[in-house]
């Protein structure tokens, strides 16, 4: 109940913001959220944090919209912006991924772009729009590893998550070239072991080493911080990445002490990222 309470309040922030934006020109894209929530049998029952939207070109456009309605918008993050309306937490994406500091990741962007608008369909009564299924196959590991390799890791709605997502029709038409993709833009190690995970938790299958600590870790007991000190933020998520660096090894195809150098690189050198 309080779940679908909470689902319903950034419901209908989402509408009345996709409404807005679409008198301007916008169009409302939807990252995550009630995206992925569309593919459960009631929306309202997936759990979720705050409101994830992409509106690439549009996107200075909106954060002055916002502003100008007498919101604080937050421009500290290089991947998208964030403010705050009615108590929900809004993130308003330019970039589909975190680009800072890697090379190899603007292919990822660039291939996610390329397929956004592709197949899209509306999402209930609303004007905001979901986007078709192998983006959001994609985009969801690639999310999901970034928690679970550089953050405090992922817990079993992703396992949900995953397992509602390939439930879904449209899977049969674009698993061939989803594993693909993943293999192509280095997501295989994670996606293979999270695909097992989930076949174990909906089937019982026996489990792989890696996906035995998988498991291990989704049900360990996660210790979230937040801090407004961006520099402290910045040095726990170095301390996360070495931490982890079990996880590069068995999840990843490079190592912790790689993505520590981009990681750095992208925070001196690389503030405003470009595709």
């Amino acid at each position: 109940m309080v779940i679908e309470q909470k689902s319903q309040t950034q419901w209908k922030l989402l509408c009345q913001l996709s409404s807005l934006y679409a008198q301007h020109g916008i169009k409302t894209r939807v990252l995550k959220g009630f995206s992925f929530a569309s593919y459960y049998p009631n929306p309202f029952h997936r759990p979720s944090t705050d409101l994830n939207i992409c509106l690439l070109g549009d996107y200075e456009k909106d954060n002055q919209l916002v502003e100008g309605g007498g919101v604080k918008v937050d421009r500290n993050d290089s991947k998208h912006s964030h403010f705050t309306i009615h108590g929900v937490h809004v993130e308003n994406h330019q970039f589909c991924v975190g680009l800072r500091g890697y090379k190899n990741i603007r292919d990822t962007e660039r291939y996610l772009r390329n397929i956004l608008d592709k197949r899209e369909s509306s999402l209930g009564d609303s004007q905001a729009y979901k986007p078709q299924w192998l983006f959001s196959a994609i985009f969801f590991m690639c999310h999901a590893r970034t928690h679970f390799l550089i953050e405090e890791g992922i817990t079993l709605k992703q396992v949900c998550d995953w397992i509602m997502l390939r439930r879904d029709q449209d899977s049969a038409c674009y698993m061939d070239t989803f594993w693909s993709d993943c293999d192509r833009l280095g997501l295989m190690q994670f996606a293979k072991a999270l695909d097992g995970v989930a076949t174990f938790v909906e089937h019982g299958k026996e489990l792989t080493a890696e996906e035995r600590l998988m498991v291990e870790d989704i049900l360990s007991v996660k210790k979230h911080e937040e801090s407004d000190n961006k520099n402290q933020a910045h040095l726990r998520m170095i301390h996360g990445m070495w931490k982890n660096r079990w996880k590069f090894r068995a999840y990843s195809d490079i190592t912790a002490l790689r993505m520590i150098v981009g990681y750095v690189f992208g925070y001196l050198f690389d503030r405003k990222p470009h595709v």
